[in-house]
Formats: C-alpha cells, sequence, structure tokens
C-alpha cells in the first residue's frame, strides 16, 4: 500500500505541472506510471527511517507520512525532470526529513501519545549497551 495517492499529488501540483513533470513523450497526459514509482521510491525513503521504530511497511498511514510521502514524491518529479526544484518544494523536502529523523529517533510518535507501534505489531527493543564510555575508560 502506498503511503500517498495521486489525488495528495494533485493537492500539492495541478494537473497542468504534473503532465510537465511526468509528460516524457509529449502526449499532453501525466504518466500516472512514473507517478507511482516516484511514489514507491519516496516510501521507500519513509521505511528506512521508520524502521528504527516501527514495523514497516505501515498497514494503516499517518497523515503524516502521507504528507511526507506526497511531498517528497513532488520533489522527485521535479529533480528527475530537470526543470528545477521550487523553493517551496525544497523546504518541504527538507521538513519531511526533519520529520522522518525525529521520527527514526523517537523524538516523534506517529501512533498515540504513549506507544511507537501501530496495534499488532512488535516494539523494538535494545538491552543496555555493553560498551560504552565507562567501559572504554577502564582500557
Amino acid at each position: 500500500m502506498a503511503y500517498s495517492s495521486q489525488a495528495d499529488l494533485l493537492l500539492r501540483a495541478s494537473l497542468e505541472e504534473l503532465i510537465q513533470l511526468t509528460d516524457d513523450n509529449n502526449l499532453g497526459v501525466v504518466d500516472w506510471t512514473m507517478v507511482d514509482g516516484a511514489i514507491a521510491e519516496a516510501d521507500g525513503v519513509i521505511d528506512s527511517f521508520l524502521r528504527a521504530q516501527v514495523e514497516v511497511p505501515l498497514t494503516s498511514t499517518p497523515a503524516l507520512i502521507a504528507g511526507v510521502s506526497a511531498d517528497l514524491t513532488l520533489y522527485r518529479l521535479m529533480a528527475r525532470r530537470g526543470l528545477g526544484v521550487t523553493a517551496e518544494v525544497a523546504r518541504l523536502k527538507e521538513q519531511a526529513f526533519h520529520l522522518l529523523e525525529q521520527v527514526s529517533k523517537g523524538e516523534l510518535k506517529l501512533f498515540g501519545t504513549d506507544t511507537k507501534t501501530l496495534a499488532g505489531s512488535s516494539r523494538l527493543s535494545a538491552r543496555e549497551a555493553e560498551f560504552g564510555p565507562d567501559l572504554l575508560g577502564r582500557y
């Protein structure tokens, strides 16, 4: 399941803009296959951050992640076309990575107020590090 949809992209860019970004064959239509591929790429990046805190891929998509997916997809489409990335889309990409880093570090929770996971998925845990500054200082 993709984290964002074609409709999410249409909330961020006009149909004409999406045609300009994807119509490599000058057919005057959006290449939705290309859009779906860019969404899949964005979702792969998102999963690489989320897997530190939750089981991926997500079985339900929080609005935050849907927005991040759409923002990264739009950035990818603009960058691949070589038409230049607008300052706003570049800012959204930077904001998306900042949010993903916060989730990855556990500073921002995706689900509820006291859990980092979806119902039914396992929470990642780690035991205390055996090798740390105290142990290093003894050598």
